[in-house]
């Protein structure tokens, strides 16, 4: 049992030195608490919030984009203005247009009268 009351659950580690051969998963933990110095069994206390970040899935439709691509839906998660973009790009505004289309169809976001499309992309980024 951990020092919160929940069995540890043991993870294969990565391969690297001994010490980290073993890695321990403590469930349930309000946050990492690490102990001074070493652990006895040679393992690392990982935690939950970590584990679920190395273990989420990437988005297939941002993951579709190109670097340009997610530079522009970076500045408009920054609320920038077509305009905006185009000068800190230093790209016509035309371009930055064709830009945000190519990044909303990769996304499958299709025009609809009840949403808008853009703050959609943001969120998604956001969430990523």
């Amino acid at each position: 049992m951990t020092q919160w009351g929940y069995p540890p659950v043991k993870t294969p580690g990565s391969p690297v030195s001994p010490p980290l051969a073993t890695a321990w998963l403590e469930v349930g933990r309000p946050s990492l608490r690490c102990a001074p110095g070493p652990r006895r069994d040679g393992g690392t206390a990982l935690d939950p919030e970590v584990i679920s970040q190395l273990l989420r899935k990437p988005d297939p439709g941002l993951a579709a984009l190109t670097p340009r691509e997610r530079e522009v839906l970076g500045l408009m998660a920054e609320g920038r203005s077509n305009s905006g973009i185009a000068g800190q790009l230093v790209l016509t505004e035309g371009a930055i247009e064709k830009h945000i289309a190519s990044i909303l169809s990769k996304l499958a976001l299709e025009p609809e009268a009840a949403d808008n499309r853009r703050v959609l992309a943001v969120l998604r980024y956001l969430r990523a």
